[in-house]
C-alpha cells in the first residue's frame, strides 16, 4: 500500500473519509427516523464536512497557462469541484431532514444523503486503485495504455458496479418513502 506520500492534512482527510464511510454505512442500514439515526446522521455530516473541506486544501497553485481543469496530485481541479458539490449536497440533505412532512423533502432527504455516500464510495474506489499496490498493478496490467489506475478498465467497471448498487438503493428509498407516506395518509384519513 502506497501511503508514504500522504501529508498531515492528507491523514486528516483519510481518517474523515473512513469515519464517513463506516458511519454512513451504519446510518444507511439502521432504522430511519430514530434518535440514533439523527445522532449518527449528524456525525456522518460532520465527517463529510471535514473530508470535503480538507480536500479543498489539498492542492498547489501551479496550474500551467491554458489548463483550466487538470486532474492529479497538487492541482485544484475536478475533485475539488466535486468536494464543493458534496458540501452542498450534505447541507441540503440535513436541511431536508427536518422538513420531511412535505412530500418533496421526504423524498429529497434520503436521495441527497445516498448521493453523498455514493460519491464517497466513488472516491474510495479511485483511491484504492491508486494506493493499493496489487489493485494498481492489476489495473495497469489490464489497461497498460491508461495514464493512471483510476482511468483503467477495471476501475471503470468497479465504478459502474457501484453505480448499479446505488441505483438499487435509490429505487428502494423511493418505494420506502412512498409506502411510509401512503400508510400515514391512510391513518390520517381514518381518524
Amino acid at each position: 500500500m502506497n501511503i508514504s506520500n500522504i501529508s498531515f492534512l492528507g491523514w486528516i482527510h483519510s481518517v474523515a473519509c473512513l469515519a464517513a464511510l463506516f458511519i454512513g454505512a451504519y446510518v444507511l442500514a439502521a432504522t430511519k427516523g430514530t434518535r440514533r439515526h439523527r445522532y449518527w446522521g449528524f456525525w456522518y455530516a460532520g465527517a463529510m464536512g471535514v473530508l470535503n473541506l480538507s480536500a479543498l486544501a489539498i492542492y498547489r497553485f501551479d496550474i500551467l497557462p491554458g489548463a483550466v481543469l487538470r486532474v492529479g496530485p497538487g492541482v485544484f481541479g475536478i475533485f475539488h469541484i466535486v468536494s464543493v458539490i458534496e458540501i452542498l449536497i450534505v447541507a441540503m440533505g440535513i436541511y431536508s431532514a427536518s422538513r420531511q412532512k412535505r412530500a418533496m423533502w421526504a423524498y429529497l432527504h434520503p436521495q441527497l444523503m445516498l448521493l453523498s455516500f455514493y460519491l464517497l464510495i466513488g472516491g474510495l474506489i479511485n483511491e484504492a486503485f491508486v494506493r493499493v499496490t496489487c489493485l494498481h498493478d492489476f489495473a495497469m496490467a489490464v489497461s497498460p495504455e491508461a495514464l493512471n489506475p483510476a482511468n483503467t478498465l477495471i476501475a471503470g467497471r468497479t465504478q459502474q458496479l457501484s453505480m448499479l448498487v446505488w441505483g438499487f438503493w435509490v429505487i428502494y428509498f423511493v418505494v420506502k418513502v412512498a409506502r411510509s407516506r401512503r400508510r400515514k395518509d391512510s391513518v390520517t384519513s381514518v381518524l
